[in-house]
């Protein structure tokens, strides 16, 4: 967890915005808003179910693009 946290977990937030923003969707389209929030500001790590959530509204790659 340490290289993840020291190598992505700032990258993160930022492309999930990014791509929320990009293809004009509210942080509640990807779950729980709240949590969302908390995930795009940083103080929160990104779930399986947001990422799931990000894929099926955008078709986006999660596994590469994130």
């Amino acid at each position: 967890m340490k290289f993840f946290d020291e190598n992505y977990s700032q990258e993160i937030p930022t492309r999930i915005k990014c791509l929320r923003k990009k293809y004009n969707l509210k942080q509640s389209d990807l779950g729980n808003a709240g949590q969302v929030s908390q995930v795009e500001k940083g103080k929160r790590q990104v779930t399986a179910s947001i990422l799931l959530y990000l894929n099926t509204q955008t078709d986006s790659d999660y596994k590469g693009h994130l």
